[in-house]
């Protein structure tokens, strides 16, 4: 093959690869671009989710129900959103103060605190409870002796039997609390020997979970269902010692394998209809369908 040939061969090969080069960089910055795009309208769609949340908290129904009119009072309210209300020390939460009152869910052991998430479901913030005895308590009781109460949580769950939401448990064993239970697949009220289920429910799930309690009477609210059941009344009264989130006792067998993104307590059983207020608001809040 004459020389001028194979130097003609040679250019034109060179100047393809030289050419093929330019293009695979071209197309990994319009990859990059893409990506960097999708990710900052991603930003904006949850910045967006967010702002709209907080709206809908500053008229939730849970500040209605606190109208003398409504002769209805939340003890205690817990929300993520409400930044001015968390202590966050070094991605642990070492206290969440109620929007409502003075009562502040704490804890002083740092191996115990829970871990803050700033974007654990649907770019939404929340308390992470690792299932090792992690757990917030008080000792101010926000509700004692009492056979009429709202307990509400909005949580998912990782594991199988844990305690969310807990007027928690003296030394006689007196408690109210919500529980998730693998054994019934299902979200409940747990009291002193004694539960009350609803018959669904889902780990690793986001669930709205409303229950109201009015001597026996027990309604389970769980996003869009409503579950009628009973209780003994002699298994009611609400414990006179502890108040918890993410566990009923403070020890690792009964704790929280999963997030807490709101909480709400209420001094009595709210009826149907501010029961599914307070449901329609938790699933519009967060995006539960």
């Amino acid at each position: 093959m004459p020389l001028a040939l194979n130097l003609d061969i040679m250019q034109s090969s060179t100047s393809r690869s030289a050419f093929s080069l330019i293009e695979f960089s071209v197309v990994i910055i319009i990859i990059g671009l893409l990506i960097g795009s999708f990710m900052g309208a991603e930003e904006m769609i949850n910045n967006a989710k967010l702002k709209q949340a907080k709206r809908l908290s500053e008229t939730s129904p849970i500040t209605e129900f606190t109208n003398d009119k409504l002769q209805l009072s939340a003890l205690a309210w817990f929300d993520i959103l409400d930044e001015n209300n968390l202590t966050i020390e070094s991605g642990k939460v070492t206290s969440w103060q109620s929007k409502i009152s003075n009562h502040i869910m704490a804890q002083a052991t740092a191996s115990d605190q829970p871990s803050y998430l700033s974007d654990a479901y649907n770019g939404f913030p929340a308390l992470d409870f690792d299932g090792s005895g992690v757990f917030l308590e008080s000792n101010h009781i926000i509700a004692k002796g009492d056979d009429t109460y709202t307990l509400s949580a909005v949580t998912i769950v990782e594991d199988t039997q844990d305690f969310i939401f807990c007027q928690g448990e003296d030394a006689q064993g007196l408690r109210a609390c919500i529980k998730y239970s693998s054994d019934s697949n299902a979200f409940g009220l747990n009291v002193k020997n004694g539960d009350a289920f609803s018959n669904s429910g889902a780990r690793n799930k986001i669930f709205a979970v409303i229950i109201t309690v009015a001597n026996g009477a027990v309604n389970i609210y769980l996003n869009d269902q409503q579950i009628t059941t009973a209780i003994s009344t002699s298994l009611l009264n609400v414990s006179t010692e502890f108040t918890g989130l993410g566990s009923a006792t403070g020890s690792e067998s009964d704790s929280l394998n999963g997030q807490i993104f709101e909480a709400a307590i209420f001094d009595k059983a709210l009826s149907e209809i501010e029961a599914k207020q307070l449901q329609n608001y938790y699933m519009s809040k967060y995006g539960i369908e």
